[in-house]
């Protein structure tokens, strides 16, 4: 019985141990790591004995844990989740509720437009593309604060067999122009032969335009960001490179972190979270997530994702429909480019 409890045991990431009325039977190698052993433990104490389901919190090692304690037979399953992790989902799930009141809020700033352009006031009209635009910004850091915390195994990653160049150059129309309207230019290098991954495309859809916002942020006007795609052995990449102030070594050694902003002078503006969120789609897609320093100044974010194949003959996969609940049916461009972007990209007028 101890060596079955003990496989689902070691299954669990978080911390977890069995015990009975007297001590602890077993613990994982998570439980193991904050100092928990077998037998008698003062841990103990901190915690009720109950053959029913209950939760408490525990101190554990410095750390404070919401304890879940399950019987298991005659025994006792406690598994410990960090009231930190805990915050934060709490964090992700108030984010995620702002969604649909900021998709009201655009909707009816929308609705205003028939009647201003009546106004014939260009206060009036610059005053409402300023309010779309930090409408835009707001529903931008929602969706990043809610969705930074999704299991890289999440349900919300639909990979589906995408051919690349299709992909890219369908992005290409869609960034280009709101690139252009910065004073950026912004060019694709993909190779010519069709290659295909296993894509979300939404998801690193959304992680390029990260990289692309980044690049705005930091590229002189008038200077080119070049996004490259390419399929190397069993992944397919995805590159985007930007000219601009040389990069230290300290700097990009933070660029994962959370909360990377203006103290690293790599992003401008946002919540920080980008790159972690690009992080979580690299890895949900069996893939990596690389930053280089460019020795004449500059950076470039590579995207690997698992590449797919195709059997000679078979019909070309173009995109597949792109899912349009994780920004309400707006303009994902839009939102994800909204704090790098002028207000009058906000202007209904502009909006396709």
């Amino acid at each position: 019985m101890l060596q079955e409890f003990k496989i689902v045991l070691d299954c669990l990431d978080q911390p977890a141990f069995i015990r009975d009325s007297r001590g602890i039977l077993l613990v994982n190698p998570a439980a193991q790591a904050l100092g928990l052993t077998t037998g008698e433990h003062p841990v103990l104490e901190q915690l009720p004995w109950t053959l029913e389901l209950c939760q408490c919190t525990l101190s554990l090692a410095g750390q404070s844990f919401a304890v879940s304690l399950r019987p298991a037979g005659e025994l006792q399953l406690a598994v410990c989740q960090p009231l930190a992790d805990l915050d934060q989902q709490v964090l992700a799930s108030a984010a995620s509720s702002l969604r649909q009141p900021l998709h009201k809020m655009v909707s009816a700033t929308s609705g205003l437009w028939p009647y201003l352009e009546a106004q014939e006031d260009e206060r009036i009209q610059a005053g409402t593309a300023a309010v779309s635009h930090g409408i835009y910004q707001l529903l931008r850091a929602v969706n990043n604060l809610a969705d930074l915390y999704l299991p890289e195994d999440s349900s919300l990653y639909r990979r589906k067999r995408t051919e690349c160049n299709y992909f890219l150059g369908r992005f290409m129309e869609r960034v280009t122009p709101l690139v252009e309207s910065t004073g950026r230019w912004i060019t694709l290098e993909c190779q010519t032969r069709c290659f295909y991954a296993l894509l979300d495309v939404a998801a690193v859809e959304r992680a390029l335009l990260n990289f692309v916002a980044n690049a705005i942020a930091h590229t002189p006007k008038g200077e080119t960001i070049t996004l490259r795609g390419w399929r190397e052995e069993k992944y397919c990449c995805f590159a985007v490179t930007n000219p601009g102030q040389p990069v230290t070594a300290q700097q990009l050694s933070g660029i994962f972190g959370r909360y990377a902003r203006e103290d690293l002078a790599l992003l401008e503006g946002g919540t920080g979270f980008g790159m972690q969120i690009a992080g979580n789609v690299a890895r949900s897609h069996h893939g990596t997530l690389l930053v280089r320093a460019e020795d004449t100044g500059g950076l470039t974010v590579v995207l690997s994702v698992e590449a797919a194949e195709v059997a000679f003959g078979e019909a070309p996969i173009r995109t597949p429909q792109m899912p349009v609940e994780r920004s309400g049916g707006f303009d994902r461009y839009l939102i994800e480019l909204a704090d790098v972007l002028d207000d009058t990209c906000y202007d209904s007028r502009n909006i396709d």
